[in-house]
């Protein structure tokens, strides 16, 4: 069973972050299959569609708007929470934005990355943010 969450930023930041998994490896695929990249062991994959952001909760929405104007939500499906946390900091590093754990939390970018970076072992589908140090 695969897992999700969603990277909301400005759509100038989507490009450097598509560019950045582009680098890395991302392969396009024709639809109904998704862009997807083999990373440590793990495929994960990303749906940059455009129809992400009308999925996300009100209250995401509610925050994410005055913060970023027009946002853009990427939503990145994976197996491996290690795999996906590595990748997503090296992408991600240097952007802006928030990130919907699909857990309950909407963290920024850089608190998540910071989070996933520092405690390796952070399993946010178990374990609160609050609560990451705890876990490794």
């Amino acid at each position: 069973m695969s897992s999700s969450l969603v990277v909301v930023m400005a759509p100038e930041q989507v490009e450097v972050l598509a560019g950045r998994l582009r680098a890395r490896g991302l392969v396009d695929r024709p639809p109904p299959d998704r862009p997807s990249i083999e990373w440590q062991g793990g495929s994960i994959g990303f749906d940059f569609s455009g129809r992400v952001l009308d999925d996300l909760e009100e209250e995401v929405v509610e925050v994410v708007l005055p913060a970023l104007g027009d946002p853009f939500a990427v939503l990145v499906m994976f197996r491996s929470i290690r795999a996906v946390g590595t990748l997503l900091v090296e992408v991600l590093d240097g952007l802006t934005g928030y990130v919907d754990t699909n857990h309950g939390e909407l963290l920024e970018i850089g608190a998540f990355t910071g989070l996933v970076g520092g405690h390796p072992g952070w399993d946010w589908r178990v374990t609160g943010a609050g609560e990451a140090g705890e876990a490794g």
